[in-house]
């Protein structure tokens, strides 16, 4: 080859690169946030003043402000700005009072657009929530077989109706983080999610018992799902906010789920026969669904609780007599704490080691554990469900046509609301 070919070929990629950076384009643009600096504190509900200074050698065709919590989840919609100038100072007040926002540290980004090239600047700050509130009770009747009507209680403690469905009740939750209630038909009726005025349903999933019972259970279990038992012998895991299906296990012997519980790794369950005569209890794997073991029990279960990742507090009736039981999830030994001389009707956790009890004979007592006593607190008579509410630490009982309001330290009742219906499911739901 001559020496000016050869001089030629090595002077082509240096003739060439300048020429693709060309093509390019510039350098990206430039965004820098101006306030708020980084590390304050803004307290729910609020305004969040954004200023941000962008500019570009090409201009800024758009400029995006985000808010995201400590798992890069964003909570709120990305706001778009188009800049009049360039460079340009942009001033804008993003709203955030959604009440289900939690403590902790959050970003703002703001991200500014030139072409196919952009520039992110970022600030982190901490959210102080909204003080934790009641905004409703729930109260579900039964003024008819096959009706279910529901009730609203608020804030005021003035009772409105908010609809009424054909249907049975085999299990109600309520959700404050995701602000839903979830209602499942036992003969009839489909397994739905309601909003917070209970006249909308977000999402259903139908009942398919074919006039035989269907769903048998539902709980909200620590890992945000509600599961619901079916007659086909599973136990199926929901998304509460979409009611997408996320969890399955096959419940073996034809059991039927009656109540479940996560713990540790494991979901935990309360089964028993078609007829509810022969209980058992059995732990899967919460992921695959694998079985891990599975022991007889020897009572009817009421209620049950986690105590720790390997122990679960079971309540019911075993021959007549209210019982608790410490039971081991893994090896199947446990003992029983305490018997009372009554069937147990209802039955909420106040706290760790404390739980509000109501037996058939109208005793509601304070059992405490692990010193496994038992105070009666108050006499109330025909005590169908008990639910806790936190931010007044008050157990709401439904009893009879009415709901309760009681303070389980000393047993008063400080609240008597009649609702006009023979009381099913009392579900307080909170801001978050």
């Amino acid at each position: 080859m001559r020496f000016q070919h050869v001089l030629l070929l090595l002077g082509l990629p240096a003739l060439l690169l300048p020429a693709c950076k060309k093509d390019e384009g510039g350098p990206p643009p430039s965004v820098r946030i101006t306030t708020p600096g980084d590390g304050f504190d803004l307290n729910v509900p609020d305004t969040l003043h954004v200023e941000a200074d962008v500019s570009g050698d090409d201009g800024v065709d758009m400029v995006s402000f985000m808010i995201s919590d400590a798992n890069g989840i964003a909570i709120m919609a990305p706001v778009i700005v188009v800049p009049g100038s360039n460079p340009a100072h942009l001033s804008i007040d993003l709203p955030v009072t959604s009440e289900q926002l939690t403590g902790g540290e959050y970003t703002l980004t703001v991200r500014a657009v030139s072409g196919e090239l952009s520039t992110k600047a970022y600030v982190h700050f901490d959210i102080v929530p909204a003080p934790l509130r009641t905004r409703q009770v729930l109260v579900l009747v039964r003024p008819d077989p096959g009706t279910v009507a529901i009730h609203v209680i608020d804030s005021t403690n003035t009772v409105s109706m908010a609809s009424q469905l054909s249907m049975d009740l085999a299990g109600a939750v309520v959700s404050s983080t995701t602000q839903r209630y979830m209602l499942a038909g036992s003969t009839q009726g489909p397994l739905m999610a309601l909003a917070p005025s209970a006249a909308q349903t977000l999402w259903e999933i139908p009942n398919n018992g074919g006039g035989a019972t269907w769903f048998t259970a539902l709980d909200l279990c620590t890992d945000g799902r509600c599961y619901a038992g079916t007659a086909d012998s599973r136990l199926r895991g929901y998304n509460t906010l979409t009611g997408a299906l996320e969890r399955t296990l096959q419940i073996g012997g034809g059991r039927r789920v009656r109540h479940s519980c996560i713990v540790g790794d494991r979901i935990v369950t309360a089964e028993s026969d078609a007829l509810g005569a022969a209980w058992m209890t059995a732990s899967y794997q919460s992921m695959s669904g694998v079985p891990i073991a599975e022991h007889p029990l020897a009572l009817k279960v009421v209620g049950m609780y986690l105590r720790n990742d390997e122990q679960v507090l079971f309540f019911g009736d075993q021959n007549g007599m209210g019982t608790v039981r410490d039971h081991n999830v893994e090896g199947g030994g446990g003992w029983n704490p305490y018997q009372w001389n009554a069937a147990i009707t209802a039955v909420e956790r106040v706290d760790a080691g404390t739980f509000i009890v109501a037996l058939d004979n109208g005793s509601v007592e304070r059992f405490t554990y692990p010193s496994s006593g038992s105070v009666p607190i108050a006499q109330v008579d025909g005590v169908n469900d008990l639910a806790y509410e936190p931010v007044s630490g008050l157990v709401y009982a439904g009893t009879g046509s009415d709901v309760l309001a009681i303070n389980p330290q000393t047993g008063q009742v400080v609240m008597s609301i009649a609702i006009g219906a023979p009381v099913a499911y009392v579900l307080p739901l909170l801001n978050r």
